[in-house]
């Protein structure tokens, strides 16, 4: 088998993974916790997630969502539900979440999209046939008169209608395809219509991005795209899902969400941060090991914030051992400034990489690789500049 590549020795062999681990008392633990994180190193690769930013030990495949001809529901094209990488491996995961359900998909053939946009034509001819059969006398959620727009997209060749106030949208952004449907549909109607139009906006500017590129303007990281968006604290919820080319056996997820919940004291933040951990290790991904030791550590920091960590010891179905380390920050609701919840985690699984006829990543250089990485996130640095509408504006 091909052996270790020694850029991961240079991680830090003196690195402490996780301040230790050790159940200590608080004094000691915050002692143990204060030193300072060794550097990235410099040949490390930087990409961004949502508001955040992450570097990783060599070149990686990104997950996203590709093309399917049909679906459970339809015999149309469609998307995939899950994410996956390039080679068509499942990465998990599902829809990304910006004012309403978003997908993002690999670069996608002509024929491919050609399909998509004519089952997405479909579908806008039997909202537009429904809309019509509605007596003047039938009111929507908000007291009125049902409303109809057919909107234009910055791609010529989108598809995209508003109906009352959810928006419904297809379009290409390079070779990359953007699917959005809107959560107009609300309790705050006005307050829905309002965000969702200033959604659509910001998504007809969506610009390409390459993988390791880091905008400078304000806006949110998505895999090959990026939407200029100027809110201190946008509305979204993105987990993209990395994998290292030299060590298949390693994938790296990182999940930036807008928090709804209002402030809570750092004890319950930190027991709701646990709870989430263990739904992960306990529930989640329970079906890939048939044994796990789980430890936690109470106070740690993670991109600035405090976090709950937590690093596992799995035995899978197969008797294969691997590893994981997991960061949980839980945020709180604030208008002037983004308190975000983030969820971090690396994991191992060797059968990957010996399918490949590579060795597996050690577990002492698993957890300084893992360790390392989680110090590289960071809120992204950007111009404090507002910008400016620009393109084709939302009714």
């Amino acid at each position: 088998m091909k052996q270790l590549p020694t850029k991961l020795d240079r991680i830090g062999a003196g690195l402490s993974v996780l301040c230790r681990w050790a159940l200590l008392p608080l004094a000691a633990m915050a002692s143990a916790c204060s030193a300072e994180p060794p550097p990235i190193p410099t040949d490390w690769k930087t990409d961004c997630v949502g508001l955040m930013q992450i570097s990783f030990p060599g070149e990686v495949d990104v997950a996203a969502h590709k093309f399917r001809k049909y679906s459970q529901f339809s015999t149309q094209a469609n998307l995939s539900e899950s994410v996956f990488f390039s080679d068509g491996k499942i990465a998990g995961g599902d829809d990304f979440w910006y004012h309403g359900t978003l997908q993002v998909t690999h670069p996608m053939t002509d024929d491919e999209y050609k399909a998509l946009v004519a089952a997405r034509k479909d579908s806008q001819k039997e909202v537009l046939a429904d809309f019509k059969k509605k007596k003047p006398t039938e009111l929507n959620a908000a007291g009125q008169r049902s409303r109809y727009w057919l909107l234009q997209t910055t791609a010529k060749d989108g598809v995209a209608w508003r109906f009352d106030a959810d928006y419904v949208v297809l379009m290409r952004v390079n070779q990359s395809v953007i699917s959005w449907v809107s959560a107009g549909s609300r309790p705050n109607i006005d307050k829905a219509e309002k965000s969702a139009a200033i959604a659509f906006n910001n998504l007809n500017q969506a610009q390409p991005r390459p993988l390791y590129d880091l905008p400078k303007n304000p806006g949110l990281c998505l895999p090959y795209l990026f939407i200029q968006d100027s809110e201190p604290a946008p509305d979204r919820s993105f987990g993209v899902t990395y994998r290292l080319k030299e060590h298949p056996d390693i994938t790296i997820f990182l999940q930036d969400i807008r928090a709804n919940t209002p402030v809570k004291s750092e004890r319950d933040n930190r027991f709701a941060a646990i709870d989430r951990a263990e739904n992960f290790w306990g529930l989640m991904y329970r079906q890939s090991y048939a044994k796990a030791d789980v430890q936690y550590l109470n106070f740690s920091e993670f991109a600035g914030y405090k976090a709950v960590a937590s690093k596992a010891y799995m035995v899978r179905q197969g008797g294969e051992k691997d590893y994981g380390l997991m960061y949980t920050v839980l945020g709180h609701e604030d208008e002037s400034k983004d308190v975000p919840n983030l969820t971090f985690r690396v994991i191992r699984d060797a059968k990957n990489a010996i399918a490949k006829g590579i060795e597996p990543v050690p577990e002492k250089a698993f957890f300084e690789m893992a360790q390392t990485i989680a110090n590289s996130v960071k809120r992204r640095s950007v111009k404090q500049r507002a910008i400016e509408p620009q393109g084709t504006q939302a009714p």
